[in-house]
C-alpha cells in the first residue's frame, strides 16, 4: 500500500520572526494599556469624590455661617423678653419680609 505523500509546508523565517515580534510586542502593550485605563478610571472616581466632598463642606460651612449671622441679627433686633407690644411689632415685621430684610441689614 502506497503511503500518502506528506505535504510539508514551509514557512519563511522572515514571516515567523515578524509574527513572533508582533505578538511579543503587542501583548505587553495591550496589558499595560488595560492596566492604565483601569487605574485612571479609579483615579477619576477618587478625584470626583474628593471634589464633591469639598464642595459639600464649603456649602455647609457657608450655610452655618449665614444662619449664625441671622441669629445674631435677630438677637440684636428683638429683646430677649418681649412684652405684648414688642411681640406684635415683631410679628408685623416678619409678615412683611422685604421691609424687615432691608431694616435688618
Amino acid at each position: 500500500m502506497p503511503s500518502k505523500p506528506v505535504s510539508k509546508r514551509m514557512f519563511s523565517l522572515r514571516r515567523v520572526l515578524v509574527v513572533s515580534l508582533l505578538v511579543f510586542s503587542l501583548a505587553p502593550a495591550a496589558v499595560v494599556a488595560w492596566l492604565m485605563a483601569r487605574s485612571s478610571d479609579q483615579a477619576v472616581q477618587d478625584l470626583a469624590g474628593s471634589i464633591l466632598f469639598n464642595v459639600a463642606a464649603r456649602v455647609q460651612a457657608g450655610t452655618e455661617t449665614h444662619l449664625g449671622q441671622a441669629h445674631t441679627v435677630l438677637n440684636g433686633l428683638f429683646p430677649e423678653r418681649m412684652n405684648t407690644g414688642q411681640t406684635e411689632q415683631a410679628r408685623d415685621w416678619l409678615r412683611h419680609g422685604a421691609g424687615f430684610e432691608s431694616m435688618a441689614f
